[in-house]
């Protein structure tokens, strides 16, 4: 019974290391991003009104002072 667990276990370990390597050969193909489109929204009734994100990435709406 000892030998047939200790085959079992290296079994499962084999696989559990050929998926593993499989999950690491394939991260460098997904670690691709494509660039970031940046956009600025301005309010159409007032167009000195528009977002932008702090530092911190929080989303804000600022009116900016007219020409």
């Amino acid at each position: 019974m000892d030998i047939y667990t200790k085959i079992v276990l290296t079994v499962i370990a084999c696989a559990l290391s050929a998926i593993a390597w499989q999950d690491f050969a394939l991260a460098p193909a997904r670690a691709q991003v494509p660039p970031v489109i940046k956009a600025i929204i301005c309010d159409a009734n007032n167009p000195n009104r528009c977002t932008s994100t702090t530092e911190k990435g929080w989303f804000v709406v600022e009116t900016h002072p007219g020409d």
